[in-house]
């Protein structure tokens, strides 16, 4: 879903303090994998559904080949009404407007510009919201960067939750307060978490009610596996077999 500029004003009480529009209440939270690897993407989703993926300079950094050919094969390999967050590079407003178009061209118009919260890039999250593209604001360290990117227009708002951590504050927290801070001021803009370094953290970010956290594949995994259900699983087989002689319930 893209959520365009603008503010509510009908709204509810809600989980942790928060304030919902009543229309637009979500009960389930979207949960991104955070990664430009497409043999992981394509197993990872071959084990849960999940609502798109998120890349950024780094992380196509680590793989091989082109970056645009790369982020197609990635838009191929994910279900078409999944997202797809695609980071500009460029430093300078008018360079990152003309890789945003590109990268449109390219992928296709359903594509989520991610930006930089920089000086020159609160100038193109307001461009390209007023062109109508769906923009989420990253590289988010204080509430204060988030709510005015939601300001200049963007549909979602990312805040690295282990880079704030490890800069002496916590991390979940601000991504809280930032959650608040939206809700409250009536912004249709989306918190998106991102950066996590434990499953916790985002456990944490779920019971509070975020609309979106996109997670990196080793805690994804960690997410999906569990020793001790692993271990009650094959307790179960064992103790089957054993009594009946059998391995399932087909004979």
């Amino acid at each position: 879903m893209i959520l365009l500029p603008g503010r509510n004003k009908a709204f509810n009480s809600g989980l942790c303090g928060r304030r919902i529009k009543i229309k637009e209440v979500r009960l389930k939270m979207k949960i991104f994998i955070d990664t430009a690897d497409v043999a992981v993407i394509k197993q990872l989703y071959g084990r849960y559904r999940f609502d798109g993926v998120t890349t950024n300079p780094r992380l196509l950094a680590r793989m091989q080949g082109k970056p645009m050919e790369l982020l197609q094969e990635i838009h191929r390999a994910i279900p078409t009404e999944a997202e797809l967050h695609v980071q500009v590079v460029s430093l300078k407003a008018e360079e990152m407007i003309k890789e945003a178009e590109h990268i449109l061209k390219v992928l296709g118009s359903d594509v989520h510009i991610k930006v930089p919260v920089s000086e020159d890039g609160y100038r193109v999250i307001r461009h390209l919201a007023e062109k109508r593209v769906s923009v989420t604001a990253t590289a988010i360290f204080q509430p204060m960067q988030a709510l005015l990117a939601a300001e200049s227009g963007a549909a979602s708002v990312a805040p690295y939750v282990r880079q704030i951590s490890n800069k002496s504050s916590d991390g979940v927290a601000v991504a809280k307060e930032i959650q608040r801070l939206l809700d409250v001021n009536g912004y249709q803009t989306e918190l998106l978490a991102a950066a996590f370094e434990s499953v916790h953290q985002v456990a944490e970010m779920a019971a509070c009610g975020a609309k979106s956290v996109t997670i990196a594949p080793e805690i994804l995994t960690e997410m999906l596996r569990n020793g001790f259900t692993e271990n009650a699983v094959k307790g179960f087989y064992e103790e089957f077999k054993s009594s009946f002689n059998q391995e399932n319930m087909l004979q």
